[in-house]
């Protein structure tokens, strides 16, 4: 399955927090390596540095769980199971079409 994981940094009260929750992150995240049962093919940051979104998929969703609960001392998580669009068309136009014969 596939995931899209938003990360949203945890701001502390004093710039310092922030400086080094920034820094022990950092040290966290180098000394990481995905497991073999979770694959990410993007790890993206936003621009305005306050978080960002990791595109992944696992065949088991501890997994995912995992790497979140891993990284929530420094960030707040959105994890949603996703498709591609590709995939989705066919699911919606079914969705759809079964609505549409509910209202009329």
């Amino acid at each position: 399955m596939k995931y899209a994981l938003e990360y949203t940094r945890q701001l502390g009260i004093r710039p310092t927090d922030n400086i080094e929750a920034g820094q022990s992150v950092l040290k966290a995240f180098l000394g990481w390596t995905a497991p073999d049962t979770l694959q990410i093919s993007e790890f993206i940051v936003r621009l305005d540095g306050r978080g960002g979104v990791i595109i992944c998929t696992s065949e088991d969703p501890a997994v995912v769980y995992s790497f979140v609960t891993q990284y929530t001392a420094w960030f707040d998580w959105k994890v949603q199971p996703v498709l591609d669009i590709a995939d989705a068309a066919g699911p919606y136009g079914t969705g759809l079409a079964w609505a549409q014969s509910a209202i009329v």
